[in-house]
């Protein structure tokens, strides 16, 4: 009984000895890592904004430097591998994926990559071979079918949306980022209320800021199609209003050309009176957007367009 007394005693203090030293590695280790991860993050982060602009030859040459820095960085690679699609280099793709599984970064982020390179260039056929190899390794993952998704949109497939939609993992179909894509491709086939009804299912779900932002465009754009653009309006306004508050006024977020868009476009429908100092305002964004090649550029055209079809407020009517 003292015997096992002892142990067990002894046992104890080894085990908080050893909690300690895990818990002074760890520290150090952090502080050294610190700089290093924010650095990785801060020069992908800088690549995705230069995506997001179209500038996709800048964000190759970005992402590159930080490869050379960073040689066995995935994320990285499968960011290259994404890159080089943009530009139509899918041969480039194919190369670097396959220098990644033979250089032991097999992971999830170069097969998403992959698939959103054949994706996006028509290739449906060995994007689904992609996702069945990622699947068949373990690594099967929602942004594969996203993209996917985004391909078929992109090439006016809507239809075939639906069908890819009622193949997908049931795991995976019941997440917001799907169920707008969805929910899309719904609006696109003009049925407007099963659009809105899987729209707003998915604003009840856990997702990011742009699913819910993306599930309240398409809410306003059905109801637009279904004669209702004063409900359009609010819903698109109540976001207006939220992203505004960001430090760059919500200018470059993901979405704002397709929200601005749609707010001229209701405006013009609905007979919604603004002030000159909006629509100025308005006017100013929709160029830039136009410049930058942000955005469907026939939207902004058409909504640059719309502008002065928009009524003035009651008062400076009666004035003049």
């Amino acid at each position: 009984m003292l015997r096992k007394t002892w142990w067990i005693r002894t046992h104890a203090v080894y085990e908080r000895a050893e909690a300690e030293r895990r818990k002074k590695r760890i520290k150090v280790l952090k502080s050294l890592d610190k700089p290093l991860v924010e650095r990785m993050a801060n020069g992908l982060k800088a690549a995705i904004a230069l995506m997001d602009a179209k500038k996709y030859a800048d964000a190759r040459e970005f992402v590159a430097d930080f490869l050379e820095k960073n040689p066995k960085h995935a994320a990285g690679h499968a960011l290259l591998i994404r890159i080089h699609g943009r530009l139509g280099e899918a041969g480039l793709s194919e190369h670097l994926f396959n220098y990644c599984r033979r250089a032991g970064m097999d992971c999830n982020d170069i097969y998403c990559a992959m698939v959103d390179v054949y994706a996006s260039c028509g290739e449906f056929q060995k994007a689904l071979e992609i996702i069945v190899e990622a699947a068949r390794k373990g690594m099967d993952d929602v942004r594969s079918y996203i993209n996917f998704m985004s391909g078929l949109y992109s090439h006016a497939k809507y239809r075939e949306m639906e069908v890819f939609y009622l193949a997908i993992p049931r795991k995976y179909r019941e997440t917001p980022a799907i169920k707008v894509k969805y929910a899309d491709a719904l609006r696109k086939l003009k049925r407007y209320g099963e659009a809105v009804e899987i729209a707003t299912l998915a604003m009840g779900m856990r997702g990011t800021l742009g699913d819910k932002t993306i599930a309240k465009i398409i809410i306003a754009y059905s109801e637009m199609e279904r004669g209702n653009p004063a409900k359009a309006y609010e819903v698109l306004n109540e976001v207006y209003e939220r992203i505004s508050m960001r430090e760059d006024g919500g200018a470059n977020f993901r979405f704002f050309p397709r929200l601005l868009c749609g707010m001229a476009f209701a405006c013009r429908d609905g007979g919604i009176p603004q002030p000159d100092q909006t629509i100025d305002h308005w006017r100013g964004m929709l160029e830039t957007i136009l410049g930058e090649g942000r955005g469907k550029a026939s939207d902004v055209v058409d909504a640059l367009k719309c502008l002065p079809c928009i009524p003035a407020p009651a008062a400076r009517q009666a004035v003049i």
